[in-house]
C-alpha cells in the first residue's frame, strides 16, 4: 500500500495518495501495532502526502506521531528521529512558522553531526 501512496504522489494525485496512505496506516497498525517502526514509517509517509497536498495541520499531526514512535524505538540521536525533524521543518515552512522551522532543522543537523562523530571514533 505504501507503493500506491508513492505512485499517486509521483503522479501528483494527492487525494489518492492520501487514501492509499490511510489504508497503509491502518494495515500497519493492525499488523504491527502503534509502537512499531513500520507504523511510524506509515505515519511519516502519510505526513508527506498531506504536506504535498498543503494540508499542513494534518501533516503536522501525522509527523508528530511518527516522531514519537521513532523517539521511543530509536532514541533522539537516531537517523530516523532526525529525518522526522527534517519533515517537521518542511511542514513548519508551509505553515510559515520560521522560528519552529529553524529550531527543528537545527535539531536535525545537531543529531546528524553527533551520529557522524560517533562513527568516526
Amino acid at each position: 500500500m505504501t507503493d500506491s501512496l508513492n505512485y499517486y504522489s509521483r503522479q501528483k494525485n494527492y487525494t489518492r495518495s492520501i487514501a492509499a496512505g490511510e489504508k497503509a496506516l491502518t494495515a500497519a497498525q493492525n499488523e504491527f501495532g502503534q509502537e512499531h517502526n513500520n507504523y511510524g514509517l506509515a505515519l511519516k509517509n502519510l505526513s508527506i502526502a498531506y504536506r504535498r497536498n498543503e494540508n499542513y495541520q494534518e501533516a503536522l499531526t501525522k509527523a508528530s506521531g511518527a516522531l514519537q514512535v521513532f523517539k521511543k524505538n530509536n532514541g533522539e540521536n537516531s537517523v530516523e528521529y532526525a529525518s522526522m525533524l527534517n519533515q517537521l521543518g518542511m511542514i513548519y515552512t508551509g505553515l510559515k512558522d520560521s522560528a519552529r522551522t529553524i529550531e527543528v532543522y537545527n535539531q536535525a543537523i545537531n543529531i546528524l553531526h553527533h551520529i557522524k562523530k560517533e562513527k568516526i571514533f
